[in-house]
């Protein structure tokens, strides 16, 4: 029964990352939408990142589809800026990540 339940949970989360995903993809998908779906759930960033965490003990899996989610916010490009799209900025996954200015992954 336990093991149900877990590829449950796994089988959820995975799901709700790639929901994440194909909405930041969405190029009819504001920012300003975004950001506030960000806002609603300032712990969303921090669990994502927990997830590529070394030692977390989480599946490959889900271990990817975190990996792709955060690809994805840093990528997002609401302009023709070269900079960190907005999105990026307000949701801190370098500082989430612990990777300070200047330093590399």
């Amino acid at each position: 029964h336990a093991f149900h339940a877990r590829v449950r949970r796994e089988g959820a989360a995975a799901d709700r990352l790639r929901a994440l995903q194909v909405l930041l993809c969405m190029p009819a998908t504001s920012t300003d939408a975004l950001v506030g779906y960000f806002q609603a759930q300032p712990e969303l960033a921090a669990e994502v990142c927990d997830l590529v965490r070394p030692g977390a003990g989480v599946p490959h899996a889900l271990r990817m589809a975190a990996l792709d989610v955060l690809t994805t916010i840093v990528s997002r490009r609401d302009s023709t800026s070269a900079s960190l799209g907005p999105i990026g900025r307000f949701v801190d996954v370098f500082g989430e990540l612990g990777v300070a200015k200047g330093q590399y992954l």
